[in-house]
């Protein structure tokens, strides 16, 4: 046999042995990504290149980024989708950005937001009251960037970094790596960063998106390119 046909008998073999791996789930990536690239929806019923889910009908999709419809919508939001369970043994990673649709919106207790990185809940009020079981990273009050856990009775803090006088103006992306060993790091894109070790692997809920209030009635935010990729 010539060189030649053994490697393509190599390459067939090769090829065989990685679809068997993926349709076993071994190996299998649990990747995720959302660019609202979907026609233009006021309001929106949820759908974009996932299927989500929360607060979808207060939101609107223009020129590819979703935003709030109402200025007057003053309440906390979730939007959220399912990044699935499996396809994650060796860790996760999270991106995402929210900003503000519209001029200045300093970071305060009226202004406060980011991502929502795991729910093992759907439910809006739950997981505003931090009733059910996940994590979050957001830019809060007091100029935080702050990682946050909920264990079914409300919202802890786990690490927070002194962010400064910061605004969501500049349209900030939110970045977040949970390891296998259970070591989260996190930060966002203007050169804020800290990290959380939790002792021990770390089992987060399915769903993932955002979680935000604008409780002023001359701002209102707005979110785009989305992610969830196995490490």
């Amino acid at each position: 046999v010539n060189e030649e046909s053994q490697m393509k008998k190599k390459s067939i073999a090769i090829a065989l042995i990685s679809s068997s791996m993926a349709w076993l789930g071994l190996g299998a990536r649990a990747d995720v990504n959302e660019t609202f690239t979907t026609a233009d929806q006021n309001p929106w019923d949820g759908t974009a290149d996932l299927t989500w889910l929360g607060n979808v009908g207060t939101m609107q999709v223009y020129s590819n980024i979703l935003s709030q419809i109402s200025l007057t919508d003053v309440d906390p939001h979730v939007i959220l989708t399912d990044m699935g369970t499996t396809g994650y043994d060796d860790g996760r990673s999270w991106s995402g950005m929210l900003g503000s649709a519209g001029g200045a919106m300093a970071v305060n207790a009226n202004h406060w937001g980011g991502l929502l990185l795991a729910s093992d809940s759907t439910n809006v009020v739950d997981i505003l009251a931090g009733s059910m079981n996940g994590f979050r990273l957001i830019w809060k009050t007091g100029d935080y960037l702050a990682l946050e856990e909920a264990a079914g009775a409300g919202w802890i803090e786990l690490e927070a970094v002194s962010i400064g006088a910061q605004n969501f103006e500049v349209d900030p992306t939110f970045t977040a790596t949970l390891s296998s060993a259970g070591i989260f790091t996190f930060a966002d894109d203007q050169g804020n960063a800290g990290s959380y070790n939790a002792g021990g692997p770390v089992s987060p809920g399915q769903y993932a998106g955002y979680i935000f209030q604008c409780a002023t009635t001359t701002r209102s935010f707005e979110m785009d390119d989305f992610s969830v990729a196995a490490e």
